[in-house]
């Protein structure tokens, strides 16, 4: 074998190695900024070095080195931090959700203010006892019926905006769902491109990059897991349904709920439940199917349950006691006349006939919205009548707001404050997740830019290293070449 230029290509290997350290270094930089990009490094060995035999003799005495060899472009990436991102980047996700909405339905209870509905239910009772003391002031009758009808509007109000966020949150729901099929699709293109690179030798820094950037939006949307293949490939499951298996990929996709004018989360056809979606999505089914929930009073349903912690049932049931307890004592009251009333306060806007109404339909009776002659159906006395100045029953009424109506101990004010209070807490508890899911993921993309991120100092350093690696090696291979002209020149025939 000739080792008379093994010199040479030794240098040439040197400048080539120094070379694309520093265009890979150059790459880094241009990518600072680049949202998902993670530093890349030159892996860069000594090559096979040549055995040389002694001088006139076949007896091996040495190996020669040959320089460096380049063995690839490494991608830094920490695969475990890139799993614990993920993992907490769905309870951030739950949390905001649930933040987020808790805040829209603290704003349609105006609470606290004068306009809330625990201040117009307090101004109802308070014209009841105001009537007590002048029961024939048509004024002040006139006072107890706009009272009466601005209760029964908040309740109107309170359901129609619950109801409406209801439906935006399941339209937030089908817009995720469209989102996280973009990105299901993405990383299956991404597994075929890198598999054809690999496959190759080649290097899919940049596709694995963005496949991982996909996998970390996604998680904030829906838990997933995910699993490594040796071609490659990702396999991503939602609770062991495989969104993508290698280069297939199959949509999530939504179905009219039984409850009729919501969506339920499908995949291959079959509903997901709830708690397998988890992460924003998860979070808002919960919101509003279990948190907001369904109407007490509403179209039979079989195959729906109830949802008695929700908040729509729950004004659904503090309108309807409240309707109930009024309703019971106007009945059985007297008019200015003597008469027994027999007419009820309340009634259902939706069906006249039904003695229950919810917060979406309660009003106030017709005949008592009549008008100047309407004024005289409010019952304000007894039975029997004790005369036109009779005020048992407005009393009773107005009574009915210290009343234990709710439960054993709780009455129409002290309900209402529980269900808000409950509220409050649960908006502190997601705030305080939130905080805390916050610094967590800040610590991880700390750890994560230790290793992934490019360090400018860092990346400059090994610039100037790599220039003078570069150099070094010209120097080598320019002292080669003196060398050679030396003797091809210089110690020609003749000579």
């Amino acid at each position: 074998m000739d080792y008379a230029l093994l010199g040479i290509n030794a240098a040439v290997r040197g400048l080539a190695s120094a070379q694309t350290a520093l265009n890979t270094m150059g790459h880094n930089v241009a990518n600072a900024n680049t949202e998902g990009y993670s530093r890349q490094r030159v892996n860069v060995s000594a090559a096979v070095p040549i055995p040389t035999p002694g001088f006139n003799t076949p007896t091996r005495l040495a190996s020669l080195g040959s320089g460096t060899q380049i063995n690839g472009i490494n991608r830094m990436r920490d695969e475990y931090l890139d799993l614990q991102v993920r993992r907490e980047n769905a309870t951030l996700g739950a949390n905001e959700a649930i933040a987020k909405n808790v805040v829209l339905i603290e704003d349609v209870f105006h609470e606290p203010s004068e306009t809330g509905l625990a201040s117009v239910m307090n101004e109802f009772f308070n014209s009841w006892h105001t009537l007590t003391s002048n029961p024939e002031s048509p004024g002040v009758r006139a006072v107890v019926r706009d009272q009466a009808a601005a209760l029964a509007n908040a309740f109107n109000d309170a359901s129609q905006r619950l109801t409406t966020q209801r439906r935006e949150l399941d339209f937030q729901v089908r817009n995720a769902l469209t989102d996280i099929n973009v990105f299901t699709k993405q990383i299956a293109q991404l597994n075929d491109q890198i598999a054809e690179v690999q496959v190759g030798g080649g290097s899919a820094n940049q596709l694995l990059d963005q496949r991982d950037l996909a996998l970390e939006k996604m998680s904030k949307l829906i838990k997933v897991h995910t699993v490594q293949h040796e071609d490659g490939k990702v396999w991503v499951y939602m609770n062991g349904r495989a969104l993508v298996a290698g280069n297939i990929q199959t949509d999530l996709g939504f179905q009219p709920s039984d409850e009729g004018a919501y969506s339920d989360v499908t995949f291959e056809g079959n509903v997901v439940p709830q708690a397998e979606t988890g992460a924003a999505v998860g979070a808002m089914l919960q919101m509003r199917d279990d948190i907001i929930g369904r109407p007490r009073f509403r179209d039979a349903i079989p195959v729906l349950p109830d949802s008695p912690n929700g908040i729509l049932h729950r004004i659904d049931t503090l309108a309807n006691q409240l309707a109930q307890e009024v309703n019971a004592l106007h009945r059985a009251g007297s008019l200015t006349d003597g008469t027994v009333s027999g007419k009820d306060f309340f009634v259902n806007m939706g069906d006249p006939l039904s003695s229950t109404m919810g917060a979406d339909k309660i009003s106030v009776n017709p005949d008592i919205m009549d008008g100047t002659a309407g004024l005289a159906q409010i019952a304000t006395g007894g039975t029997p009548s004790s005369g036109p100045g009779d005020t048992v029953t407005s009393k009773l009424i107005a009574a009915l707001r210290n009343k234990a109506t709710m439960s054993a101990t709780a009455t129409f004010e002290d309900d209402y404050r529980n269900l808000l209070a409950g509220l409050g807490v649960m908006g502190q508890s997601a705030n305080r997740t939130v905080s805390n899911q916050g610094e967590v993921l800040n610590y991880l993309f700390q750890r994560k830019e230790e290793t992934s991120g490019v360090n400018m100092d860092e990346e400059m350093a090994d610039m100037v290293r790599y220039q003078h690696a570069y150099q070094a090696s010209a120097r080598a291979l320019n002292a080669f070449d003196e060398i050679l002209d030396r003797i091809i020149n210089g110690l020609g025939a003749g000579r």
